[in-house]
């Protein structure tokens, strides 16, 4: 399986033409070597033959451009070193790249990754060190509902719904049994948008919910002595529909425009030119709801 895998990596360096012979599947076949740009005729087997003996730049027949030469030549370099298994180390394959090839180094913004940032950059002058833009938008997030006292307040009785109706084991269970289809998201530490995934599962199920806790099968049996008390309380949140409900969905308003554009930079395309644009949308955005007072 290892081989075949190996062999598979070695092939996307070459374009396949055409299979070679009257019995085709021997799988003899016509190459041509994207880097050095050579023809050859054989089975799978030569691929890395030749791409660590005889691959080389000067063997192309055609003018080529000096960047176009020198991304090859690394290139070269590079994958010689990944399929030869040589423990040379990442330093050689930065400095093939050159000066003349840039590259941003995007940050995630953990400590040992803005010192190893650094690091590279006093090294490596042509790598330079940038923000995690998505990075960036989910701290903003998360500020948001730390630092704002009513974003704060909602997350807060939004987590309180979530925990009793995840870890109380009765209620859990009556609650999927009366058919309910919305489940309330738990909170996680290490997943972007985590607050607003959890209020939007809130949001989405507020019929489930208002309807599971006026059935007759919502009582005060369901849970521990010690636990009526919360179950008062959550009846009552579930039940006020000046309180809970709006504010989510005011701070659902809030965070959605924000959350868009994390998904937009949160992806493997370049977007660092549309960011400065949708910011400014997003802000503009956020100024112009309804739900939202002047002090706010």
């Amino acid at each position: 399986m290892a081989q075949k895998h190996n062999a598979n990596l070695l092939k996307r360096h070459y374009t396949d033409h055409a299979p070679h012979g009257a019995d085709q599947g021997k799988g003899s076949r016509y190459w041509q070597c994207n880097y050095c740009e050579w023809r050859f005729i054989g089975t799978a087997s030569k691929l890395r033959d030749h791409f660590e003996r005889k691959c080389n730049i000067n063997l192309v027949a055609r003018l080529l451009s000096a960047e176009e030469r020198i991304s090859r030549e690394a290139a070269i370099r590079q994958e010689v070193r990944l399929h030869r298994g040589a423990g040379e180390g990442r330093s050689g394959l930065l400095q093939d790249l050159g000066r003349c090839h840039q590259r941003n180094r995007a940050e995630v913004g953990g400590r040992v990754c803005v010192k190893a940032g650094k690091m590279v950059e006093v090294v490596y002058p042509w790598i330079f060190l940038v923000g995690c833009t998505a990075h960036a938008l989910d701290l903003a997030l998360e500020d948001m509902c730390k630092r704002i006292r009513w974003p704060k307040r909602v997350v807060e009785n939004g987590s309180k719904l979530e925990k009793f109706f995840t870890n109380v084991d009765k209620v859990r269970v009556v609650y999927w049994n009366a058919g309910a289809t919305m489940q309330v998201k738990r909170p996680a530490v290490i997943r972007f948008t985590t607050h607003f995934e959890t209020l939007q599962s809130i949001k989405d199920a507020k019929f489930p919910l208002q309807q599971y806790v006026v059935d007759p099968v919502w009582k005060e049996k369901l849970v521990r002595p010690d636990q009526v008390a919360n179950f008062l309380d959550m009846t009552t949140i579930i039940l006020d529909t000046t309180n809970l409900w709006p504010s989510v969905e005011k701070a659902h308003a809030v965070m959605e425009p924000v959350v868009e554009l994390l998904c937009l930079v949160d992806g493997p395309s370049a977007t660092i030119g549309k960011v400065y644009f949708r910011m400014d949308s997003l802000v503009e955005r956020m100024r112009n709801l309804d739900c939202l007072t002047e002090d706010e």
